[in-house]
């Protein structure tokens, strides 16, 4: 026996050990001294299985130990809807299981669903897309979505949908010509068995862009043949999502119409999304899941939080729980009286931190709202720049995708929206980016609007060098299919290297539903000749101080603290009388001393004003000597 022969009858002894087929099943060889692989066999096409009752129906398809390239950690193809089974965690996901992404289920129901189920649709002579795009950062819901189309899919055609889920790895094979022959048994199964899903998972991975870095005779290989498969597919019958945490990294020919028809870009959820995420998380949890107020806070504290990150969430919360009601861990207490306490969540947040998207490609900034006092504090700004950059995106929004013969609308088309923040109070003072721009991208409408932010801070922590890492971020933002802001905090303070490479790429947003808002500590006017071009004087605005009644009810607190201390309540009349006057200049001196100045300022200010105040509680009869060491305090705290 040869070395040929050899291995081919190893390799049929492997395959009788592990594949669960018949052999009347099994792929025929293409030839005696063909080498098989040594990964996995390829399923060969079958017939779809005739319909059965509920109870026949496979609850998983083999995931076969032969199988040739495409098997894998997610190899076998399932059946959707009824046919899963219980042991698959999806079987039962539909769309409403789904928290957030409304957008994206609205467009798959309809788009295709509703589609397929009303024939006459088909009279207009538009079909279903063949394939559809998600991208975005892990953990945002692009798997679960997949998995809760294919159900619904299932119950609109009345029988099991095949689902196919693969990897990049899965369809790669050591031999020439084999990863090329897993991909076209892939399309010929799914073809097989439609109504089917492909489900390509990691597509960067098996479809890398030909021109980059990682091309390689191998992955243009696979990719032309991805290409040719996606061409021949009849719309309808088999659907290819693709999912990718980098959309810039897959072949360019793979994202065109005709291919991938559609591009739905995931996001980490919303205030509202991830309210709704975690009420589906805690849906069966009886009397315990958040409500009202709480859920509130907790959608405000979870800022930044994928789906998957706050699924955690949920999971530590009861293992908190869990662990508080059964401390010996004796299961014989049972947990019907088990309560999740608002102490619970508070410990689950303090240990459970958000997945950090920025190292998948995304710069996507989720800010986390002010405290509440500082939010009163700065309302007036706060509430000021929120209309701006409403009315801002409401032009944009309206303007998107219209089109005209009048000047007017195609001088639109070309512009670069912008909105340029001016904070000329001081160099060193940051209350507009740490404060107001967190406290306005965080209200209702502005919140929904996805932001991108390019930092000194971002740009210098980036691995890639500011060369890369500046153009991909402003071609991330101008690529998106939402309305969106990319926002360059204290572009005035940047090297002016960077400043001229931003300028450069600044182009790519001409005519793109992108609002670029700057903030600078100089006037629009002393920056580069280049940049002033670029913002619009009448799209200039300045950051607002605080009101005089914002400013009085910041430091009531502190007032009242002081009251204590210089006898303002005190039950000797004299004393009492004396302490209000006392009160009231303090009170003064605090509202005049504060004109003008920064939230850090006034916030500095007034923590000082505390911890002098309880260093001076237990001082009896030295009012005089309270009085004016607190004066001194207030009017001196400028110049320290």
């Amino acid at each position: 026996m040869d070395i040929d022969e050899e291995m081919n009858s190893g390799d049929e002894r492997d395959g009788d050990a592990g594949d669960e087929t018949e052999p009347s099943e099994r792929p025929a060889k293409r030839g005696k001294k063909t080498i098989q692989s040594n990964l996995k066999k390829p399923v060969a096409p079958v017939s779809p299985p005739a319909a059965k009752p509920d109870d026949d129906v496979p609850k998983f398809w083999n995931r076969g130990g032969g199988g040739g390239g495409g098997g894998g950690g997610g190899g076998a193809p399932k059946r959707g809807g009824g046919g899963g089974g219980d042991d698959d965690p999806y079987s039962k996901i539909t769309l409403d299981d789904v928290g957030g992404l409304q957008g994206h289920k609205d467009w798959l129901n309809n788009n295709i669903l509703k589609k397929l189920k009303d024939p006459t649709a088909n009279q207009w002579g538009i079909a279903p897309p063949k394939g559809i795009l998600f991208y975005g950062p892990p953990g945002t819901g692009k798997t679960l979505l997949a998995r809760a189309f294919g159900n619904e899919l299932s119950k609109q055609v009345g029988r099991p949908v095949t689902f196919y889920h693969r990897k990049g790895g899965d369809l790669l094979n050591m031999f020439f010509g084999e990863s090329e022959r897993n991909v076209r048994d892939l399309f010929q199964q799914a073809k097989v068995n439609k109504p089917a899903i492909i489900f390509l998972d990691e597509l960067d991975g098996v479809c890398p862009s030909r021109d980059g870095a990682a091309g390689s005779p191998v992955y243009a290989a696979i990719t032309t043949t991805f290409l040719g498969e996606m061409d021949n597919l009849t719309p309808g019958q088999v659907f290819v999502f693709g999912a990718t945490n980098r959309v810039e990294a897959v072949d360019a020919a793979m994202l065109r119409p005709g291919r991938f028809d559609k591009h739905l870009e995931f996001l980490p959820p919303d205030l509202d999304a991830r309210k709704g995420i975690v009420v589906l998380n805690t849906k069966k949890w009886k009397n315990s899941h958040p409500t009202g107020d709480n859920l509130e806070r907790l959608g405000q504290a979870t800022a930044g939080f994928t789906g998957a990150d706050l699924d955690m969430l949920c999971r530590n919360v009861f293992y908190i729980a869990f662990k508080r009601h059964v401390p010996n861990a004796d299961l014989e207490i049972g947990l019907d009286n088990l309560q999740v306490k608002l102490e619970d969540w508070n410990a689950a947040l303090a240990t459970t931190r958000p997945s950090n998207s920025a190292v998948f490609g995304s710069t996507l900034y989720t800010p986390k709202p002010p405290e509440e006092k500082i939010a009163k504090l700065s309302a007036t700004s706060i509430n000021a720049l929120t209309n701006t950059l409403e009315q801002y995106l409401k032009q944009i929004s309206d303007g998107a995708g219209k089109w005209g013969n009048n000047e007017a609308c195609n001088g639109m088309s070309l512009a670069i929206h912008t909105c340029f923040i001016e904070d000329l109070r001081a160099d060193d003072d940051e209350s507009l980016e740490n404060y107001v721009i967190p406290g306005v991208l965080t209200q209702a409408n502005v919140g929904k609007v996805p932001t991108y932010r390019l930092s000194l801070e971002d740009i210098e922590s980036s691995s890639e060098g500011a060369g890369n890492f500046v153009p991909r971020v402003i071609h991330q933002a101008s690529n998106s299919v939402h309305t969106c802001i990319l926002y360059v905090p204290r572009i005035d303070q940047l090297p002016e290297d960077i400043r001229e490479l931003m300028v450069e790429n600044f182009n790519v947003l001409r005519g793109k539903p992108v609002l670029l808002m700057c903030t600078s500590s100089s006037p629009l006017a002393t920056l580069d000749a280049k940049i002033k071009r670029i913002f619009l004087p009448s799209r200039r605005h300045t950051a607002l101080n605080s009101s005089e009644e914002e400013r009085k009810e910041f430091f009531r607190p502190a007032i009242c603290l002081v009251s204590d201390v210089l006898g303002g309540n005190s039950t000797n009349k004299g004393v009492r009388k004396k302490g209000q006057e006392q009160i009231n200049t303090l009170s003064q001196s605090l509202i005049c001393s504060t004109e003008n100045q920064s939230l850090d300022f006034i916030v500095s200010l007034h923590d000082r004003l505390i911890v002098h105040a309880v260093k001076y509680k237990n001082l009896v009869g030295k009012g005089d000597k309270i009085f004016d060491a607190l004066k001194l305090v207030i009017t001196t705290h400028k110049l320290e």
